[in-house]
């Protein structure tokens, strides 16, 4: 999977890379579609959201 925005290809790997360093499980869905506010979808209950400053 890649996107025409760089940062967004960046950004899903470095949170793919932390949540499997840190053995969460249950993240069911990820929202890419602003860079700045990213969301996590987890056990499809509770919504987590990630904001990029820069």
């Amino acid at each position: 999977m890649k996107s025409k925005d760089k940062d967004k290809d960046e950004a899903l790997k470095t949170i793919l890379d932390e949540i499997s360093s840190q053995g969460i499980k249950n993240i069911v869905g990820i929202d890419l579609s602003d860079k700045y506010d990213i969301v996590l979808n987890y056990d499809n209950r509770i919504k987590i959201k990630i904001e990029k400053t820069c």
